[in-house]
C-alpha cells in the first residue's frame, strides 16, 4: 500500500515536471525567437 502511494506520487510529480518543463522550453523559446528576431531586423537594418 505505501509502496503505491510512492509510485502514485512520483509518477504525479513526474508529470508535473514534464509539464514545468514544457512550459519553460516553450517561454523560452519565445523569448529566445523574439531576442533572435530583434537581432535579425538589427542585423539586417545596419547592414542596409
Amino acid at each position: 500500500e505505501k509502496e503505491r502511494k510512492i509510485v502514485s506520487f512520483s509518477a504525479r510529480t513526474f508529470s508535473e515536471l514534464l509539464n514545468d518543463m514544457f512550459f519553460i522550453k516553450n517561454l523560452y523559446m519565445k523569448v529566445a525567437l523574439k531576442n533572435h528576431i530583434n537581432l535579425f531586423l538589427k542585423f539586417r537594418i545596419v547592414n542596409t
